[in-house]
């Protein structure tokens, strides 16, 4: 329920944790809207953020984010699907990455890409709370302001009393981490990542059994109309044969019986009655 019955996403369902993982973000996909645009000019500045070698916030050495972006532009559902990376290779990517940002499907909030991910073990970035909303999702990034400013919803995960190190590192929209930052992010990034997979986990053992009790109930009502259904035929034949009977047994009926034997036999009516 709710996610594809695919052997390369069986073969990627690993446990690898943040710190384990190669790709910040990745997006592999059609980019058919706003949002989607956003999306991508949202990882592609994480490529631009540096892990500072030290707590001091010295330069050098210092390590950046890599991210993995399949994009496929100005192209049909048809002609995308031609320039698709593999279902091994997309598995791959998933198993290895951090974030997967997943703006709403072109006709639904909804979308695969989800499902994906967390089957991979990634954690879903979203731009509504709708799967909190209307599933209980728990653990997903949410970026309610439809910016996809992933550097800022990273520094958003850091204790509120958390400094950075070094003045450059505090300039606004300075794409940096202490590692004391990066460490504390990684840990809170892992966190969520286990809470979204086990909420996961649990909607799919309980949705087989959600949709089978509401297959059971539907079956119910539908017996229950029909044994009313039929009820109500059964007193319906019921009381036309009563307005029948009524009918025929009706005084003006049987005068009016009486009067067409009598005129048949050629006496009248009074003398046919009376006998």
């Amino acid at each position: 329920v709710g996610f594809p019955a695919s052997k390369a996403l069986e073969g990627a369902r690993e446990e690898r944790t943040v710190q384990a993982r190669a790709f910040a973000a990745s997006f592999v996909g059609r980019v058919t809207s706003m949002n989607r645009k956003r999306m991508l000019e949202g990882i592609e500045v994480l490529k631009s953020v540096k892990i500072m070698a030290s707590d001091a916030g010295s330069r050098g050495g210092e390590a950046s984010m890599r991210v993995f972006v399949h994009a496929i532009h100005n192209a049909t559902w048809a002609d995308g699907l031609a320039q698709y990376i593999s279902s091994d290779a997309h598995a791959a990517v998933l198993s290895d990455t951090v974030l997967v940002p997943s703006p709403p499907g072109n006709d639904h909030p909804e979308c695969y890409r989800i499902y994906e991910a967390l089957e991979c073990g990634a954690l879903p970035v979203v731009e509504f709370d709708y799967y909190r909303a209307v599933f209980g999702a728990r653990g997903f990034l949410e970026v309610l302001d439809h910016s996809y400013d992933l550097v800022e919803a990273l520094r958003a995960l850091l204790p509120p009393n958390t400094h950075a190190a070094s003045s450059e590192a505090k300039q606004a929209g300075s794409p940096f981490f202490t590692p004391g930052e990066w460490a504390l992010i990684s840990e809170a990034l892992e966190a969520r990542r286990v809470t979204a997979v086990g909420w996961w986990r649990e909607a799919k053992a309980r949705g087989p059994r959600q949709v089978s009790a509401l297959v059971r109930h539907t079956l119910r009502l539908h017996r229950l109309e029909a044994a009313k259904a039929g009820q109500a035929a059964g007193q319906a034949a019921a009381s036309s044969l009563v307005e029948v009977a009524a009918a025929a047994l009706a005084p003006e009926s049987v005068a009016e019986s009486a009067a067409g034997e009598a005129g048949r036999f050629g006496g009248g009516g009074d003398g046919v009655l009376l006998g």
